[in-house]
């Protein structure tokens, strides 16, 4: 599961540090009771319910070896206020088809697509990176080809 590394805003960082306390304090808490309360239960009530449970205790185990990996391997990503490219952290804004749209590039694990913010590993991304003000791009997108053009960067 581990990466070499994932670039995350601070923003994203505390997120997943609460995100984490809450699974871990709340959460565990949550799926302990859960079980004591099933074990007072006679069997004729029971709809297996010690499944869902421990599907739940799953998932939310899952989720805590996730963040902790991604705490343990990540590094805060700076805007180089020299750089005047597309790098990951950047707000570009795109024209495309009469359009525009602005888009904060990111690493896949702050990936919001509803909200804009788009994967560096996407299509998209990949084709922005490294882009300048006033350059085209085309990016294919499942037998589409789309045409940007950069308009502005933050």
């Amino acid at each position: 599961m581990s990466r070499a590394k994932y670039l995350i805003s601070a923003q994203k960082l505390e997120e997943l540090q609460a995100e984490l306390h809450k699974l871990v304090t709340e959460g565990r808490k949550d799926i302990s009771e859960r079980f004591k309360s099933l074990q007072t239960q006679t069997v004729e009530e029971l709809d297996d319910p010690f499944a869902e449970v421990s599907d739940d205790k799953f998932y939310l185990e899952k989720r805590v070896a996730e963040i902790e990996d991604i705490l343990k391997n990540h590094e805060i990503i700076h805007d180089d206020p020299n750089f005047p490219g597309v790098e990951i952290g950047s707000f570009v804004r795109v024209g495309f088809e009469g359009f525009e749209e602005t888009y904060e590039i990111v690493d896949p694990v702050e990936a919001e697509p509803l909200e804009k913010k788009i994967s560096c590993e996407s299509p998209v991304g990949k084709a922005l990176l490294g882009r300048f003000v006033g350059d085209k791009v085309e990016v294919n997108l499942g037998g589409i080809t789309k045409k940007f053009r950069v308009l502005e960067i933050k």
